[in-house]
């Protein structure tokens, strides 16, 4: 066989750009039109800034920073529980998209920011445990936070930081909350055994670190319930988190060692975690028949 049969044999067997054009037609009909017609689009400029979206915080903070006022406590105001979601970041869409489904009227409102996914529902008590098994099946997430105090105003300097930091802490009912959170999470602990951790997170430009606002924060939570604080085996994991003049508090529904491990039968240095694989999927736009190729499958 001639070089000039092989050339013409591949052109025969190469699909003509009519047929190309089909296929990119037909992908491009498999796609939704609009991802974010499900919710409100999130604010540009909030989540550039880091910013908890005004759309949730503002319904539920006072925009006062003074010390005799105590922040708002979250959880069942008003027949509404604040939650936030975690997942990677521009892969957002996809968790509104599967809280919709899972959901539906029950979410009063939406929004993202930089890989959080805060949902405003309207549940009650009783209904909470049911909610939260409801969002810890969600596959496109890592971790489920539970939101129980929000306040804004924070101030920039360290003494009057701790200050606040510490009434805040002592403002809220750790007793009550911690009946919401081990309804979902069917605990059987006693309130009096509970061990717990501060995380503390900070973004902005504060006179003072992440580990001064948990060792604030967490001193003055620990005087207030006489919970054992412990770095590891710990049951409650209660997070803080000041971003720019806002605080956020929240307390982990889901395990410590995150989401990320679901349905990886045979992990590797490769292994892909569950949310992730289970998003790129969702964003090939899968119809039953085709057939999903991995060249890093069995790698090391």
């Amino acid at each position: 066989m001639e070089p000039g049969d092989v050339a013409r044999s591949d052109a025969k067997d190469r699909p003509s750009d009519a047929a190309v054009e089909a296929t990119k037609g037909e992908r491009k009909r498999r796609r939704p039109k609009d991802r974010t017609d499900i919710f409100p689009p999130t604010n540009r400029s909030d989540a550039a800034e880091g910013l908890i979206p005004p759309s949730i915080f503002g319904a539920y903070c006072r925009s006062d920073g003074a010390l005799a006022s105590p922040p708002t406590v979250v959880p069942f105001r008003d027949g509404r529980v604040c939650v936030f979601v975690k997942t990677l970041g521009g892969l957002e869409y996809l968790v509104k998209q599967e809280a919709a489904v899972s959901f539906g009227s029950a979410v009063r409102d939406c929004a993202a920011v930089q890989g959080k996914i805060y949902l405003d529902l309207e549940v009650s008590p009783e209904e909470f445990p049911e909610a939260t098994r409801k969002l810890l099946r969600l596959r496109t997430i890592e971790s489920v936070h539970l939101v129980v105090l929000c306040a804004d105003g924070i101030a920039q300097d360290a003494t009057d930081a701790e200050q606040q930091l510490r009434q805040w802490a002592a403002a809220v009912d750790w007793r009550k909350c911690y009946a919401f959170w081990a309804s979902a999470t069917e605990c059987g602990t006693c309130f009096e055994d509970v061990t717990f951790r501060c995380t503390g997170k900070r973004l902005g430009d504060q006179q003072w670190t992440s580990h001064d606002s948990q060792r604030w924060f967490g001193g003055a939570m620990q005087n207030d319930t006489h919970w054992k604080a412990q770095m590891k085996d710990f049951l409650v994991e209660v997070m803080p988190a000041v971003e720019g003049s806002r605080l956020v508090v929240s307390m982990r529904m889901s395990r410590a060692e995150g989401l990320g491990r679901r349905d990886i039968v045979h992990p590797g240095k490769t292994t892909l975690r569950g949310c992730l694989a289970h998003c790129l999927l969702k964003c090939a736009h899968l119809d039953r028949g085709d057939v999903v190729i991995d060249p890093m499958c069995g790698s090391a």
